[in-house]
């Protein structure tokens, strides 16, 4: 089934506590550590000093003069790259709520005989990547969820081939908050989505607009 754009005037809202919730970045505890100021603006729990040298200890490095340098360094480095970049951090996988991709390129798959829909959404993917992540969208409460028990997603390759599709949080080993689940998939994908008691359900990735250069097309061999 073919995805359709959004026709939800309001834009989903997801679970978990407002940004105003979270605690504001001091930015006192480190001078350099403008990333995690960053974060903070976006509504993630800041990383403090303390976390970061907590880091560094499970990696190895003893608590003393030489980790410190090693942690100006990489702060330097960080600040660096902020700045080379605008000052702008491109976090993968923020759902339409926080992420800045246009409205235009958000598309749902209505799933029959269930309340929920598959959305799909950029997360501040570029279309050059030729992917989109999509979740589950509740429409009766109007908020994204994770999938339901039992909901199982596959890719369809051509010739038949199959494998399971796995959350991005499963991939990293991570439970995902109801609501932040999320999936990645390559433009164009053929998937199905089996439910207990239902029959399979296939649907198809959308695909971006964007320029596209001009390149050759194979043909059929025009000699023989």
């Amino acid at each position: 089934m073919p995805p359709t754009r959004s026709r939800i005037p309001k834009p989903p809202q997801l679970n978990g506590p407002p940004r105003a919730d979270y605690e504001p970045f001091n930015a006192t505890q480190h001078p350099n550590c403008r990333v995690t100021e960053l974060f903070a603006q976006a509504g993630f729990a800041r990383v403090t000093l303390e976390q970061i040298e907590s880091m560094f200890e499970a990696a190895g490095h003893s608590p003393d003069a030489k980790r410190a340098a090693l942690i100006e360094t990489v702060l330097r480095d960080v600040d660096a790259a902020l700045d080379a970049a605008g000052g702008r951090i491109r976090y993968l996988g923020l759902k339409p709520e926080a992420a800045n991709g246009p409205v235009g390129d958000v598309f749902f798959v209505d799933l029959p005989d269930d309340p929920l829909s598959i959305w799909f959404f950029p997360g501040d993917s570029r279309p050059e990547d030729g992917m989109f992540f999509f979740d589950f969208y509740d429409r009766v409460r109007r908020l994204a969820c994770n999938a339901p028990s039992g909901y199982e997603l596959e890719i369809i390759a051509p010739g038949g081939l199959a494998g399971p599709i796995r959350s991005v949080e499963a991939v990293y080993g991570v439970e995902a908050p109801e609501g932040l689940e999320k999936f990645a998939v390559v433009e164009l994908t053929t998937c199905t989505l089996a439910r207990p008691g239902m029959p399979s359900f296939a649907f198809e990735v959308p695909r971006r607009t964007r320029h596209r250069p001009l390149v050759a097309q194979p043909v059929r061999d025009p000699y023989m």
